[in-house]
């Protein structure tokens, strides 16, 4: 659930507007339909505001509502890395949060495109890519690895 849908379904719940919530807020209600359609993601100040007028903290927000477990698998000279086996299933928690058993690589993965989304685009193209395009993909990613 994104930013904005979170926002829409906290102010539903307390039956406020988008008028009301900007008031509450301190906010224009422009603001507020922006955050709501994810044509804007509001900066750690507006969440603040957000997050006190509808009575949350920041990080409910703020934060995507799947907790990460980051647990490193050991691997041994016979068993390379792309070989483990371990449970993939997500675990749904009490509190309606998804808990996911990650790889370290994993993990780092993920913390790399939450701080650059911009190379998702990079990743789903060389994920959905054939090999002949992969290989390509590849040699793109080491040329401008070997430039920074």
């Amino acid at each position: 659930m994104s930013v904005g849908q979170r926002i829409v379904s906290l102010r539903k719940k307390q039956s406020m507007t988008q008028a009301s919530l900007a008031k509450a807020a301190k906010l224009s209600a422009s603001a507020i339909a922006m955050y709501e359609t994810d044509r804007r993601t509001p900066d750690a100040s507006s969440i603040a505001k957000l997050a006190a007028a509808l009575g949350v903290s920041a990080e409910a927000l703020s934060e995507p509502q799947v907790s990460i477990a980051a647990s490193p698998v050991e691997t041994t000279a016979e068993q390379p890395s792309h070989t483990v086996e371990r449970n993939a299933e997500p675990n749904l928690l009490p509190d309606g949060t998804t808990q996911l058993t990650l790889t370290l690589d994993e993990a780092r993965v993920i913390l790399f495109l939450r701080m650059t989304p911009e190379a998702m685009h990079f990743i789903q193209t060389y994920i959905t890519s054939g090999n002949q395009r992969r290989s390509q993909l590849e040699k793109a990613w080491r040329l401008i690895n070997e430039f920074q």
